[in-house]
């Protein structure tokens, strides 16, 4: 199972993105690694996961955004 991603950086930047259990448990390390400004769509392989509530986190030097996303398998 995998879900699509999508953020933009406005300049170069450190990028970390983790999904998170209902429990505020890390379950899933998608991204950490340094890029370059621009659009990115990420595909994630979620298949280890099962099907739940998860919170997807996108963390930068200076921004910080948690959403919510729902697994059906």
């Amino acid at each position: 199972t995998t879900t699509i991603i999508k953020y933009s950086l406005p300049k170069n930047d450190f990028v970390k993105i983790r999904i998170y259990n209902t429990e505020g448990r890390v379950v899933l390390t998608i991204l950490n690694e340094y890029q370059n400004a621009g659009y990115y769509e990420l595909l994630a392989d979620c298949t280890n996961l099962s099907s739940g509530v998860y919170f997807y986190k996108i963390e930068t030097n200076n921004f910080n955004d948690i959403k919510k996303m729902v697994l059906v398998k």
